[in-house]
């Protein structure tokens, strides 16, 4: 059971945070029963919204609420923990205690002790003499998430990718739920799919308006070795080569497009945002959440009391109590719930895999060309920048033919993955691909 201050009887959870932590003046000061009493507050007063749980209502209580999360959410299922942790970093803005939630996470969360401060700074892209992006602290790791974001633009993608890279293994290590890093830093990682058909309009587009020989026959080679790739969904590795050299290729036309957000565009943040959307019988079927709140009744089968069990006190159903409750039925209650469900017009979901990853590839490239080639320059200026730019495009073409000989190799399609969390069985490699200098 999940303790927060309001449902803390005997106050044995707040003595233990007092214990770890010294508590602000404003904590001290505030009305204890401004904390606890909150059975009349709206639902957007919690951090958890769904469940009612940690309120945030006031300062202290966002403080303190924050103390208990911490200490407890290692209990929740994943899914509870990411929209709560969500609901915190809102609260924390708001009230202005993002310094003093990065004091509480360095006490509370597990791993942290009070020599840890004093270890050396640690950062998401050093290059010695200049360090970028520090992530010693969950705060941390999400302001430069955040920050990396916004800033992509300054570094080239070899460098944006290790940074991202950087900053998704730490906010692995801190425990960090994937949604609270902006999906941008996903793609920049890697940790996105897309499809054959995506990527041969990224280099088309390009084939398609380049008029010097020298670059658009590399080009077309390239497109040719894609075209002879026999998965429809291309691996991590091959999208992280083209990633490269497209990447090469736009920042000595002088154009600052961002080809991860094509080449990665379904991200494993989605595919799991697709998942929690959904609950599995234990026969494998899978039902949307959505259709299961409309069609309540149907839980009547298993018993007379559980539609009221599985309710809220709006009457919205608790989809935390009927996944708990999906996961230990046995399979004739199973049958039966399916049964029901049917009756009521609810059938079982089907997704296609790759019309999802096309359909996520297909609309990064529309905002992707209407942000960057509809207000482009004149053609005749980034013709002339290009002949500044030989030794960058030289580099690129290098990192084309390499692309040609890699892929030409692959003689054995690969296996179509099984449900959306296969889709990600081809891992990008851990450190980051380096195309060849230019001789």
């Amino acid at each position: 059971m999940i303790i927060d201050l309001p449902s803390d009887k005997g106050l044995t959870h707040l003595q233990s945070i007092s214990r770890i932590l010294d508590l602000p003046e404003f904590v001290k000061q505030a009305d204890f029963g401004d904390q606890t009493e909150t059975d009349d507050l709206p639902s957007s007063s919690y951090a958890n919204q769904h469940d009612r749980k940690f309120p945030v209502h006031t300062k202290a209580a966002a403080y303190l609420s924050y103390a208990y999360f911490l200490t407890q959410k290692s209990d929740m299922p994943a899914n509870v923990e990411r929209t709560t942790y969500y609901g915190f970093q809102k609260a924390a803005g708001y009230w202005g205690l993002e310094s003093e939630f990065t004091a509480i996470e360095q006490s509370v969360m597990p791993g942290h002790t009070k020599s840890a401060a004093a270890a050396p700074s640690k950062f998401a892209l050093d290059l010695g003499a200049d360090k970028f992006f520090p992530i010693n602290t969950p705060s941390e790791i999400i302001k430069s998430a955040d920050s990396l974001a916004e800033c992509r633009g300054q570094f080239d993608y070899s460098l944006r990718s290790t940074a991202a890279k950087g900053i998704m293994k730490a906010a692995a290590a801190a425990g960090l739920p994937l949604s609270v890093i902006t999906d941008s830093v996903h793609r920049m990682a890697g940790n996105g799919l897309t499809t054959k058909k995506a990527a041969l309009r990224e280099l088309s587009d390009r084939w398609n308006t380049e008029k010097r020989p020298s670059l658009a026959g590399p080009l077309h080679e390239c497109i040719a070795t894609v075209q002879s790739i026999q998965s429809d969904i291309l691996s991590c590795s091959t999208c992280e080569k083209l990633a490269m050299v497209l990447d090469q290729y736009d920042r000595a036309l002088g154009r600052q497009v961002f080809p991860e957000d094509v080449l990665f565009a379904f991200t494993k943040h989605a595919a799991d945002e697709i998942a929690n959307s959904l609950v599995s019988l234990p026969d494998g079927s899978s039902y949307w959440c959505k259709h299961l709140e409309k069609a309540a009744d149907a839980f009547g089968v298993l018993g007379a009391n559980t539609v009221r069990d599985l309710k809220n006190m709006d009457g919205t159903l608790n989809m935390t109590k009927v996944s708990e409750l999906i996961d230990t039925l046995p399979l004739s209650d199973a049958h039966m719930l399916k049964e029901a469900l049917s009756i009521l017009g609810v059938r079982p979901a089907t997704i296609d895999k790759l019309a999802v990853v096309e359909k996520s590839a297909s609309g990064a490239q529309s905002i992707q060309f209407a942000t960057t080639y509809v207000a482009a320059e004149p053609r005749g200026n980034v013709l002339s920048r290009l002949e500044a730019s030989d030794p960058l495009v030289k580099r690129a073409l290098n990192t084309l033919r390499l692309l040609k000989e890699s892929e030409t190799k692959e003689t054995k399609a690969p296996t179509a993955p099984r449900g959306l969390k296969g889709l990600f069985t081809n891992k990008a490699p851990n450190k980051s691909y380096t195309a060849p200098t230019a001789k």
